[in-house]
């Protein structure tokens, strides 16, 4: 398992990713199981947005859903579903604020991916802010492809800024 999501962040493509996660789906019950949810963010991460509510519904009822509600919270903005964003926010309030007070280093990395994604939600209701707020955070904690993924979040947004958020931007690149 660990090593498709490895070959995702490496830049394996999609077939590549996919044929992987086949073969670890035969090594036993608990990692077909796996595989199902691995091989639907893959399909995400590859924009098939398509597979999002299915992902969804495979993490429901799941300890440890909070691995997927970043992918789940971006998809929706994605797919300008916002209403459904803010009721995955709501819905999952209780294990976002548990994710944000953890000190464990993959949890503090989920955080932020979560607020990547949370700050997407915010821009798509034209809310800046957060979005460089999360990739100054990102580039203190070296996270340079959550960074990269921040600045060009922003730039999509860019007809919604202000002059508030460009100073902040410009600070951003400064500082860093």
């Amino acid at each position: 398992m660990i090593q498709s999501i490895v070959l995702r962040r490496l830049g394996g493509t999609l077939n590549e990713i996919l044929e992987l996660i086949e073969r670890t789906a035969q090594v036993s019950e608990l990692h077909a199981e796996f595989a199902t949810g691995n091989r639907l963010v893959t399909y995400i991460e590859f924009g098939q947005l398509e597979y999002l509510d299915q992902y969804l519904a495979w993490y429901e009822g799941r300890d440890y859903i909070f691995i997927g509600l970043p992918f789940m919270l971006e998809g929706f903005v994605k797919l300008g579903r916002l209403e459904d964003a803010g009721q995955l926010l709501n819905r999952y309030q209780h294990i976002i604020e548990e994710i944000a007070t953890s000190n464990e280093p993959k949890k503090i990395q989920l955080h932020l991916h979560f607020r990547h994604a949370y700050a997407l939600y915010l821009c798509a209701r034209k809310g800046l802010h957060e979005l460089l707020e999360v990739a100054n955070k990102a580039f203190e904690l070296g996270n340079f492809n959550r960074f990269k993924k921040c600045i060009q979040s922003y730039w999509k947004y860019k007809n919604f800024t202000t002059i508030e958020h460009e100073n902040k931007f410009m600070q951003l690149l400064l500082n860093n």
